[in-house]
């Protein structure tokens, strides 16, 4: 498990116990909130005229678990694909991984051989191809006469990248579906005026009203 979803799985868990109110709940985990109200109005409803609260809860944690499901599915996969190609390269072009970026993987992946790649640099780039190049004996690759060695990597390069960037929407999944939840929390309130609250207040020297809202 990535270290960015155990944050993501702490947060949810230690700010759920601290708040306690449906529209925090919401917010770390959706579904949550709509449950909590379906609670409290079947206390002044009947349960089916509210059902509907119940069974929108459901559909948001379900939705929930399968973002998740992509989440850890995405990231693991792309971890996969990353150590088979990172291991691929080693051994077919003696590519040494150590301290190297995700351009240079796609390099090993676009060209031949690091001479290669170093010559098209100098034909592009002409006199300023020295800020392109790589100089380092570490930093060499060669994938020799066969062609397909090279492009069985690549492929697996991209299926790595493309899953990584699955994850990442997976993640933009997640605070979408805690805006969508928390918005159906704060409109069930209002239709059950359970959210705003105005008290009018009248004293000898001032006449007013208050506008309290309840989460």
């Amino acid at each position: 498990m990535s270290k960015k979803i155990k944050h993501i799985i702490i947060l949810i868990l230690i700010s759920s116990n601290l708040f306690s109110s449906s529209v925090v709940k919401s917010l770390f985990l959706p579904g949550w909130g709509e449950k909590n109200e379906f609670r409290v109005l079947s206390e002044t409803y009947d349960s089916k005229d509210v059902s509907y609260i119940n069974k929108r809860s459901n559909a948001i944690l379900i939705t929930e678990a399968l973002i998740w499901l992509g989440l850890f599915l995405s990231s693991d996969f792309s971890g996969s694909y990353e150590d088979n190609y990172q291991n691929y390269g080693s051994r077919y072009a003696g590519v040494d991984w150590s301290g190297k970026s995700d351009l240079y993987a796609a390099h090993v992946g676009n060209y031949n051989s690091m001479a290669e790649y170093n010559q098209q640099m100098c034909e592009l780039h002409l006199s300023f191809c020295n800020e392109y190049l790589y100089l380092d004996s570490n930093q060499n690759w060669d994938w020799g006469e066969n062609k397909s060695l090279r492009l069985k990597y690549d492929d697996m390069r991209n299926k790595s990248e493309q899953l990584d960037k699955i994850s990442v929407l997976m993640i933009g999944a997640l605070v979408l579906n805690r805006i969508v939840s928390t918005f159906d929390v704060i409109l069930i309130k209002r239709n059950h005026n359970r959210g705003f609250n105005f008290n009018s207040y009248n004293s000898s020297n001032e006449v007013g009203l208050k506008l309290n809202y309840k989460f």
